[in-house]
């Protein structure tokens, strides 16, 4: 019966639509907003995840660690953020919501590690909303208006994933991911003024492309381990329409064109460590992937470069038992971390500074919610460049069972 019920919710949440969007201004650069976590169980020790076990939460980011995870489960996540944008003596708030990941994974045989996972989530989100003051003045006329910059959509990856334990303290994971997705962007330009009136120009852009991601963790020595992953691009298109708007302007004429650019992602690496001492376990993580040869969307207004995120979190694992209390079962979990983002803004560097804490709730033996608070802060008001202070809360809801039971090694 908990087999169909578990049937039953994945295709209910399979039908939910799953938007690549996130919130940020920043996000009108690249590709976007580029999504480093996918489970709040993760994001509440600050993302930190590589080298972190966990017997219930799926991780995206180091398959070999489905590997321990103990039944099969589906995993459906939703997200709320809040940001207050600064820029100059401008002021304002913007806040959106959306369901964010569906994931699945088939605890195959927990003794070997045989695991296969599967999922929908984000790779990236384009999501902003910035208006700017303009003003064109010459010896004979002086033109004052504004322009709304506007943006959503991004990319979405659905992957599909094996893991497997080649001995006790080694354990490895492979998984294949589709892009796909589609941003549309527009800048609306008023001029108070008859001569030009309204200028609009619109930007569709659809992506597609192929990831291969490997994932090795290692425990040389008990409740220590260390984990590597490795995310090759194989392929990534862009296919581009821009449209120009003309109405009321005498200068510029409706007109639309298209291209075709295969810029291809660059790819990106990470290690990890973790450590479990009793009911705690500490870990740090390290990624980074170099975007200084990427080209598109490229203007004089930023330039791109390498990034790196580096986080670090501690948990405290809830104890099971008859005569636990229920904030003896709550794991408590918190993290810090920095980000070097991948674009440099009127030659200011933006980089991000955040703080995390959750909670892990066993609802009962097979359910569970993950929760994660994210505050942190993310570029400067200065040269141009906005200051975004911001905060996001991440839901999880996993369900879960066992559907198999450990292969027999006897002939």
């Amino acid at each position: 019966m908990r087999k169909i019920n578990l049937i039953i919710a994945f295709f209910i949440l399979a039908n939910i639509q799953l938007f690549a969007q996130g919130g940020s201004n920043y996000s009108i650069f690249g590709v976007g907003d580029i999504q480093n976590s996918h489970s709040a169980r993760f994001e509440a020790i600050g993302g930190t995840s590589i080298a972190i076990p966990s017997p219930y939460a799926i991780n995206l980011k180091n398959p070999a660690q489905w590997a321990n995870v103990m039944t099969t489960r589906i995993q459906a996540g939703y997200n709320y953020n809040l940001r207050n944008i600064e820029q100059g003596i401008d002021n304002m708030y913007q806040s959106n919501a959306a369901v964010n990941q569906i994931m699945g994974i088939f605890a195959i045989d927990t003794s070997k590690g045989i695991a296969a996972s599967f999922g929908v989530v984000p790779y990236s989100s384009v999501n902003y909303l910035v208006k700017k003051h303009e003003r064109i003045s010459d010896n004979n006329f002086d033109i004052a208006g504004e322009s709304l910059y506007q943006g959503s959509g991004g990319i979405s990856q659905a992957f599909l994933g094996l893991s497997t334990k080649i001995f006790n303290w080694f354990k490895v994971g492979l998984s294949f991911s589709t892009f796909f997705g589609k941003s549309n962007q527009s800048i609306n330009t008023v001029f108070y003024d008859y001569i030009n009136q309204n200028q609009i120009n619109r930007k569709s852009t659809i992506n597609r492309g192929f990831l291969l991601k490997g994932g090795l963790v290692l425990e040389p020595i008990k409740n220590l381990y260390f984990g590597f992953i490795y995310d090759k691009v194989l392929s990534t298109k862009s296919e581009t329409e821009i449209y120009f708007d003309g109405t009321y302007n005498y200068v510029t004429n409706d007109s639309t064109h298209s291209y075709t650019l295969d810029a291809k992602l660059p790819d990106s690496y990470g290690v990890g460590i973790g450590y479990q001492l009793n009911e705690y376990i500490f870990g740090a993580d390290f990624t980074m992937q170099d975007f200084s040869n990427f080209t598109l969307n490229k203007n004089d207004k930023f330039e791109y470069r390498n990034s790196f995120n580096a986080s670090a979190g501690i948990s405290r694992i809830g104890q099971g038992g008859f005569r636990k209390t229920f904030f003896d079962k709550v794991t408590y979990n918190l993290g810090v971390g920095y980000k070097q983002l991948y674009y440099k803004v009127f030659g200011q560097d933006i980089n991000e500074y955040y703080g995390s804490f959750g909670l892990d709730i066993p609802v009962s033996n097979y359910f569970w919610i993950n929760t994660a608070f994210t505050f942190g802060v993310r570029g400067v008001n200065e040269n141009n460049a906005i200051k975004e202070t911001f905060g996001r809360l991440n839901v999880n809801l996993s369900i879960g069972e066992t559907w198999f039971k450990p292969f027999s090694d006897e002939l």
